[in-house]
């Protein structure tokens, strides 16, 4: 379909764990249905693409009420369709998704570091020196092991994209940098003397991710 290779669906959140965590090729994007078989829906699914794989998804729905656009806007999502749609919008919300995403995923895997706006000044910012980032509205608090603190406009999503497999989103507030964490407990992580929580839906992919470091 429209030189796109369309895999086998998943009808339910357990078949899409399954084929997540089968050893296949993972697909390039996700088009999402928010109702599915069962009591999960597409927004658990996105929310775990976010935390876990980090591959990007649509929302595919024909729910547009309110209460389902704002848990659907939690997840940050890279685009949502409301049915009925065409091949045309369709294709076209497709290519954008994934040429902003994969531009993203290239400057991420060749900087090692952010450039953050102090006041007026554009300072460097290693990588490896940040500690966690905490997210505060519209704005998001990066703090280094030099402690010094820097505020930028964006969103955990967008900034999880630039940065390295040693980076956690363990809250949905916060970030961390597992190299610098002193101990962990069911609820909270404590970094730099700093006691930062763990979201009940982080807690399981955290650990899977510690064990692999």
């Amino acid at each position: 379909m429209m030189n796109y290779t369309v895999l086998t669906p998943c009808y339910t959140y357990t078949e899409t764990i399954e084929f997540l965590e089968a050893d296949t090729e993972k697909p390039d994007i996700f088009i999402l249905d928010i109702r599915l078989s069962g009591k999960k829906t597409g927004i658990d699914i996105a929310h775990l693409l976010n935390i876990k794989y980090r591959i990007p998804f649509i929302f595919l729905s024909s729910h547009s009420d309110q209460q389902t656009l704002l848990k659907a806007k939690e997840t940050i999502p890279y685009g949502y369709l409301t049915k009925p749609f065409n091949k045309t919008s369709l294709y076209t919300t497709i290519e954008i998704v994934l040429s902003n995403f994969f531009y993203n995923d290239q400057l991420s895997s060749v900087s090692p570091f952010l450039f953050v706006k102090k006041k007026d000044v554009y300072y460097k910012v290693n990588l490896k020196d940040i500690v966690y980032i905490k997210s505060d509205h519209v704005y998001l608090e990066i703090y280094t092991k030099e402690r010094e603190k820097f505020i930028i406009r964006s969103t955990l999503k967008i900034v999880l994209s630039k940065l390295t497999k040693d980076f956690i989103q363990i809250h949905q507030s916060y970030i961390v940098n597992i190299r610098f964490s002193e101990s962990l407990s069911q609820n909270k992580v404590l970094i730099q003397g700093v006691e930062l929580p763990i979201g009940k839906k982080f807690k399981k992919i955290i650990y899977e991710r510690i064990s692999m470091i």
